[in-house]
């Protein structure tokens, strides 16, 4: 039970880090599900480069303890979700 609990406030804790960067840099950036999964990751990108969004940005590399696959379901739900 305790680990379902955990695992509820951590999905929710992720759902609220996404939304806050869909409402921080949807205006500037074309966001997808996964490029909001590879710089939670902190996977480097031509688009989303670790030089820049690495140094300065608080998502980057936020969420590496999550499986990849499920965290950009994740995000692509948000992404529909805030349209």
């Amino acid at each position: 039970m305790q680990d379902d609990e955990e695992a509820c406030e951590k999905e929710q804790a992720m759902r609220t880090d996404i939304h806050n960067f869909i409402q921080t840099y949807s205006e500037e950036h074309k966001l997808t599900g996964r490029a909001i999964a590879r710089i939670f990751q902190g996977i480097d990108s031509p688009r989303y480069p670790a030089t820049t969004w690495g140094r300065v940005r608080k998502f980057w590399r936020s969420h590496m303890d999550v499986d990849f696959h499920m965290l950009r379901k994740i995000a692509t739900r948000e992404i529909l979700r805030a349209r």
